[in-house]
């Protein structure tokens, strides 16, 4: 179902860790227990621990990525096939041509501003998040929550919030996430390239990096195989760096996580 995440306000940031440490199981445990927390991942591949706090929080490890984050930008997924992703993806990186590049801002921040949250959007928020479409009725047992503040948060929304509802055809479990990590000066085309993907891709910024969280079918995703007109995502991230569109690369997979709603 569709899905709401908190905009970059001054007063509804988030903050984000990407972290080496010893022992990322043991991190992993403790902050289930985080209130601070709102979402964790133990991962494989350039780090072992994804943290998204309130706020800044002291962490153990070697922090390789810390900032807050912008704006979520969802795409909008085609209605073509992989095959077809392939071929426009293969294409547009290969006749990429920086003079005819016009910049899109699709990644807003607002960290400059405040909006108007109470803890009763708080509370809305924290109910709605993961799922838009939940029936309101349970939530008109609160103190103080009546069925029209519900509609008015509701209304707000496009506002406070970005809206995602992902499109995965063959069923979430069907695919292998991905999180890519890029250091680019054409983040628009990384994202405008990644959104042909015919599955949700989700973008957002942290410090000065461009992350594309991604889902895509596991032979797209390994190197190595059979069939030479596949296009590997890994393969397709060299590519751009030898072009000279992305300056480093690097991504990894979440192999457990906890998203709670406090």
């Amino acid at each position: 179902g569709p899905q709401a995440r908190k905009r970059s306000y001054q007063n509804l940031k988030e903050y984000m860790y990407f972290v080496n440490c010893e022992n990322p199981e043991i991190l992993y445990l403790k902050y289930r227990e985080d209130q601070n927390i709102v979402y964790h991942a133990k991962t494989i591949g350039f780090c072992n621990l994804w943290v998204i706090a309130k706020e800044k929080i002291d962490i153990d490890g070697d922090i390789l990525v810390e900032g807050f984050r912008s704006d979520y930008y969802v795409s909008h997924p085609p209605d073509h096939s992989w095959e077809t992703a392939v071929e426009i993806m293969k294409k547009e990186t290969e006749i990429f041509n920086p003079q005819y590049i016009t910049p899109q801002n699709y990644i807003q921040t607002h960290f400059d501003k405040k909006i108007k949250w109470t803890q009763k959007d708080e509370l809305l928020y924290q109910y709605f998040k993961y799922d838009l479409r939940k029936p309101p009725t349970p939530l008109i047992k609160e103190p103080g929550i009546w069925e029209h503040r519900i509609y008015n948060f509701l209304e707000r929304l496009p506002e406070t919030c970005t809206i995602e509802l992902g499109y995965y055809p063959d069923s979430l479990s069907a695919y292998d996430p991905y999180l890519f990590m890029f250091e680019t000066d054409y983040e628009d085309f990384i994202i405008e390239l990644f959104s042909k993907l015919p599955t949700t891709s989700s973008f957002f910024r942290v410090s000065d990096k461009l992350f594309a969280y991604i889902h895509v079918p596991g032979e797209l995703a390994r190197i190595g195989d059979s069939n030479p007109s596949k296009l590997c995502i890994p393969l397709l991230a060299l590519d751009l760096k030898e072009k000279g569109i992305i300056r480093n690369k690097d991504y990894l997979v979440p192999e457990y996580y906890r998203k709670k709603s406090l």
